[in-house]
């Protein structure tokens, strides 16, 4: 596991859940594709798969939630992907 902070407070992540916040996080408010961040957090390519990169965003919001954060700060973008607004 992995380890973030909100506000001072420790978020323990899971690997693929550190990978997604550290890739939407480097680059905040860039658009990120299910794709790109399949390649980025799960290391490859997997046209058809992307409800998993859904699935796993929707575990990083509840972690964020949990530790007093913003789960909105990770935003939806229909049929495009997600994007870290701050």
């Amino acid at each position: 596991s992995q380890e973030a902070e909100w506000a001072g407070t420790p978020i323990s992540l899971t690997t693929i859940q550190f990978e997604l916040l550290r890739t939407l996080a480097e680059q905040p408010n860039r658009l990120f594709d299910r794709e790109q961040l399949l390649l980025r957090a799960w290391g490859y390519d997997a046209a058809g798969d992307t409800r998993a990169v859904d699935s796993m965003i929707k575990r990083l919001r509840a972690r964020l939630r949990e530790a007093g954060g913003d789960p909105e700060c990770i935003v939806t973008l229909r049929d495009a992907g997600y994007k870290l607004v701050i």
